[in-house]
């Protein structure tokens, strides 16, 4: 204040060590007022709740105190000073420990809060990975299982056509009885075949995970090939197509399953009448060794 030359602003209080202007000039009463008002508004604020709010309203309380022994000293100014002092650094004391007490707290807290954040966050992760996994698992079985209903529907076509072929010649009339009993033999197994892989589409747990069973029993090879001819047979013969079948005059036994190997076969000789222009020629061979048999489909297709 002196630097500034702001001293001449000031109020005149020590007057040969009588002291008594602060009070006559209104300074004391005013910071009394001035406290009460702090002490009371703390009070409404926090109801004195808080550690901290209590220290400090026993600081305030205390600088009122020994406004109130200065206005009643007088002149004796020593003893509200001294006491006031006192009191200014007890509370100042008490408060800053209360403080770093308090922050203390606070970062004990901020830390545990971002450790159970941490381990919140992981399980978070952890949730959205399962949920993710579940999801593509999902998708892949749904994926398997269309798959797997295309396949059976693209099955399911080829024993039509030698049922439909019989039908028409049931339809005819004045059958021998050798024909009759050839034409029904064909809608037997055709029929038998169809209700197999009906029961491949019946069941749901196999189509939920695409999965094929395998009835692995002995084979007969040839039969195989009769089957499977059996059911290209009304297309090869709409093209008006030639179909050589030579088979070994050897068993021709395999360990497998003959409704697989019929589908395998029956759709390698469909492909090769549908991919061949009319009148066109197609081959089947059958080879057996001791160890191997080898089954050759050829055509003059593209």
């Amino acid at each position: 204040v002196v630097v500034f030359g702001l001293s001449d602003w000031l109020p005149v209080l020590d007057v040969a060590g009588d002291f008594s202007r602060i009070i006559t000039t209104g300074i004391a009463p005013a910071m009394q007022l001035l406290l009460g008002a702090a002490v009371l508004a703390l009070w409404r604020a926090s109801r004195f709740r808080n550690v901290l709010h209590i220290w400090l309203g026993v600081v305030l309380v205390a600088l009122l105190c020994e406004i109130t022994l200065v206005m009643v000293a007088g002149s004796q100014l020593m003893l509200g000073w001294y006491a006031g002092r006192i009191g200014w650094f007890i509370g100042l004391s008490v408060m800053t420990l209360v403080y770093m007490k308090e922050l203390k707290d606070a970062y004990l807290n901020t830390l545990a809060t971002t450790k159970q954040l941490a381990i919140s966050n992981a399980k978070l992760d952890s949730d959205v990975r399962e949920r993710s996994l579940y999801a593509e698992n999902l998708m892949q079985a749904d994926e398997r299982k269309d798959q797997f209903l295309a396949m059976l529907a693209h099955e399911l076509r080829n024993p039509l056509a030698p049922i439909s072929a019989a039908a028409e010649l049931l339809s005819l009339g004045d059958l021998s009885q050798e024909m009759l009993y050839k034409t029904s033999s064909i809608i037997t197994r055709q029929i038998n075949h169809m209700t197999s892989l009906v029961d491949d589409l019946l069941d749901v747990s196999r189509v939920n995970k695409g999965m094929i069973e395998l009835n692995r029993t002995q084979v007969d090879m040839k039969q195989v090939i009769a089957d499977a001819h059996e059911q290209a047979r009304p297309l090869i013969d709409a093209l008006q197509h030639r179909i050589s079948v030579q088979l070994t005059s050897e068993a021709a036994w395999v360990t497998g399953d003959h409704k697989r190997l019929v589908q395998v076969t029956a759709n390698l000789l469909n492909n090769s009448a549908k991919y061949t222009l009319k009148n066109g020629n197609i081959s089947v061979r059958l080879d057996a060794t001791e160890t191997h048999i080898e089954m050759i489909i050829s055509d003059d297709g593209i």
